[in-house]
């Protein structure tokens, strides 16, 4: 992970004690952690035990955020990016975290092949809205947060290699997952995404604005036809300013119906993938084990499963489409082949997204 300074100082925030590490002091200084204690009142308390300069970068290790070791197929992670592999930890995580994969914050360090195809991952996960507090704290106290980070298994702040342990953190030499500071938010306490919205409010206003403008206009052209009497040549010239005014209203409606429905879609393609694969793992609790999952387009994938009664991937897949609906997902059963040695019944099944019919569900749903 790079740096764009170096770690001056590190504050570790365990579930009885208070540790703070300092390059400038070299030790480690330890207070008692106050029972119930949240992790940005925790990080202020820490305060006095940091030498850190106005400014300086340093890292947050907490107790409180989730680390796991998580093990999976290597073919389950091979060829896909840095995001998408969180992505697949944070699920993996979720039951344990009780973290959704899209309100948190994921970093992870992978351990060696085994001989058996998979690989552990070590995984630090933590919920979006600590790691925010723990920022506006840290930011209170005019330091910068360089990551943050569950402390090492065996770390203890008052063991003699202490300070050695957390200098190597300091370093980047560890290797201990680390997660970058939650989105920096505007003076306002705006992120980037809400600044995005508000502006778009702001166009739609001026939108109605000029719509309501226009309409103003138009019923100002119309008064003035009836009162003027106006020959014939005039009055020919102000029904062709009358026609032009309903084209641009007609046209700010249509801009307007557009951007809503792009809006819809949008919705709909943002969180197909994460309602799939809610509705994958909820199937499971009837016997069913999926095997594989394959894209066969940028919103379609092939699953491959196998359970041990005849009667459950019929179930499984009315289950797994019901779930899927609303996200706009539709269930088309594959080839089903029973195993007679195994006892294992073997099936497949494809899922495609259709936006459409995840709108329609929801202005079904809609009172």
């Amino acid at each position: 992970m790079k740096r764009k300074k170096p770690v001056e100082w590190i504050a570790v925030l365990t579930e009885t004690g208070l540790a703070g590490w300092s390059r400038a002091s070299g030790t480690v200084r330890t207070l008692p952690r106050a029972p119930g204690l949240p992790l940005d009142a925790a990080f202020t308390a820490a305060l006095p035990l940091l030498d850190a300069p106005r400014g300086s970068a340093g890292l947050v290790l907490a107790a409180d955020f989730f680390a796991q070791s998580i093990r999976l197929p290597a073919r389950q992670t091979h060829g896909l990016s840095d995001d998408e592999l969180r992505r697949v930890l944070a699920f993996e995580a979720e039951p344990f975290s009780q973290i959704a994969p899209d309100a948190g914050l994921l970093a992870c360090t992978p351990g060696s092949p085994e001989p058996d195809g998979s690989r552990a991952w070590e995984v630090v996960q933590i919920a979006r809205a600590d790691a925010e507090a723990i920022q506006r704290a840290v930011r209170a106290s005019h330091l910068r947060l360089a990551a943050f980070g569950a402390p090492p298994r065996s770390f203890q702040p008052d063991a003699p290699d202490a300070a050695e342990t957390l200098r190597a953190l300091a370093d980047g030499t560890a290797p201990v997952p680390l997660a970058p500071p939650a989105p920096r938010t505007s003076d306002f306490g705006l992120r980037t995404s809400d600044i995005r919205q508000a502006s778009l409010a702001i166009a739609l206003v001026a939108c109605l604005t000029t719509y309501f403008a226009q309409d103003a206009r138009l019923q100002r052209a119309r008064a003035e036809v009836g009162r003027r009497g106006a020959s014939a040549l005039q009055l020919t010239a102000l029904q062709g300013e009358l026609q032009s005014l309903r084209d641009q209203a007609d046209g700010i409606t249509r801009a307007r119906q557009e951007a809503a429905d792009a809006a819809v879609r949008l919705g709909a393609f943002r969180g197909a993938w994460a309602a799939l694969l809610r509705s994958l793992a909820a199937a499971g609790s009837g016997g069913t084990v999926v095997q594989s999952l394959a894209a066969t387009g940028p919103f379609a994938a092939e699953v491959g499963a196998f359970c041990a009664d005849e009667a459950e991937p019929a179930r499984a897949m009315a289950a797994i489409a019901a779930d899927a609906a609303p996200a706009g997902w539709s269930i088309h059963p594959g080839r089903i082949e029973a195993g007679a040695g195994s006892g294992l019944v073997r099936y497949t099944f494809t899922a495609t997204l259709d936006p459409t019919a995840a709108r329609t569900a929801k202005e079904d749903a809609a009172p």
